[in-house]
């Protein structure tokens, strides 16, 4: 069955909120498909996100299970995107077909590939569209203090929660937006304004996602 090992990958792209691309490869670097993805006929302006990437037998077979199991959730029957919570589908996805989660590995080389002025776009339009919503409250989105926290790109690099910002590698910030942007442009090189709740996660879920969704309870919307 070697031959017939494959990736399922899952992505997003900040200029199609609340729409996931599900798709299969069979290229050993996966990373050359989604680049693929953005550099082609797509017409986004903005690099894919990795959602989720999972290493499989008989890929087709399984993406092909997923058109079938998540059909009336398929947007357009010519496209593969997705009106779904991927937090819905890779459960199923591990349970049903023991597909290995390579979600970690594949995205600190698929960042390697993505071009400095790409990811500066991206970083700037996060960041103008967080400014124009509601201010985040982390106790509000249920994150007590001492409630870790984790850095999207690297999951080693935690913060405990204190009130409205973190402790890092023993220092108190000011706030999570000046250690955010002491890691980004450490790591990453970005000189430009950033939202926190954009690049941190609580129990594997984006800050922003649970912002949105304490925001959706109390009946508010975000712009």
């Amino acid at each position: 069955m070697e031959n017939n090992i494959g990736f399922i990958y899952i992505l997003e792209n900040e200029a199609m909120p609340g729409l996931w691309k599900i798709g299969s490869s069979e290229r050993k670097d996966i990373n050359d498909r989604i680049n693929e993805l953005y550099n082609g006929r797509s017409g986004v302006p903005f690099p894919f996100n990795i959602v989720f990437v999972g290493k499989v037998e008989d890929h087709k077979t399984v993406e092909d299970c997923i058109k079938k199991q998540f059909k009336r959730f398929r947007v357009n029957p010519k496209r593969e995107f997705f009106n779904i919570d991927p937090e819905i589908i890779k459960p199923w996805l591990k349970e049903k077909f023991s597909v290995k989660d390579v979600t970690e590995s594949i995205n600190e080389e698929y960042d390697k590939t993505v071009g400095d002025s790409d990811k500066k776009a991206l970083v700037k339009y996060e960041y103008e569209i967080e400014k124009r919503q509601p201010k985040f409250n982390l106790k509000e989105m249920g994150i007590e203090d001492g409630e870790i926290i984790t850095y999207k790109y690297n999951e080693n690099k935690k913060a405990e929660v204190i009130g409205n910002t973190v402790k890092y590698d023993g220092k108190v910030y000011k706030s999570m937006a000046k250690l955010t942007n002491e890691i980004l442009k450490k790591d990453r090189g970005y000189k430009v304004g950033v939202s926190p709740i954009l690049y941190w996660k609580y129990k594997g879920k984006l800050l922003k996602d649970i912002k949105n969704e304490t925001m959706s309870k109390k009946g508010k919307t975000t712009l």
